[in-house]
């Protein structure tokens, strides 16, 4: 079982890879990619999303963490979060944010299927499938 952990840093450890070197990994051959923020910090969010996909086998999992813009705004207008906190979820390095039913629709687009989708402290959690040609 072939995993991957997709980095906007450097690479430092076995089974990480930099989103610059993706291209580096045949289509279809992974089986589980953890994402993690990545996506928060790279400005081309449905480019990265497209690669990531299809370097996925059928089967394959992909797991995703990022900010919920909504949810840290609503955090700062019930004043449940401080400005350092929501300077930490929304800037430091990152090129763009988005909400947990934008990345769930864009994942759908691109033939995966959700199966867990949660918020948690402002920061949502997405894991889904990428199913066999026919099964979706």
């Amino acid at each position: 079982m072939k995993t991957i952990i997709v980095t906007h840093k450097p690479a430092m450890n076995d089974g990480e890879v930099h989103v610059n070197d993706l291209d580096k990994i045949a289509n279809g051959s992974v089986d589980n990619i953890r994402l993690g923020t990545t996506l928060d910090f790279y400005e081309k969010r449905t480019e990265l999303l497209e690669t990531v996909v299809s370097k996925l086998r059928y089967g394959g999992e992909l797991e995703l963490l990022g900010s919920d813009i909504y949810d840290v705004a609503r955090g700062l207008c019930f004043c449940e979060l401080d400005l350092d906190a929501a300077d930490a979820l929304l800037y430091r390095g990152r090129q763009s944010v988005d909400t947990l039913q934008n990345v769930v629709y864009l994942l759908e687009q691109l033939g995966l299927e959700v199966k867990i989708k949660r918020i948690h402290k402002y920061v949502y959690f997405i894991k889904c499938v990428r199913p066999a040609p026919g099964n979706n």
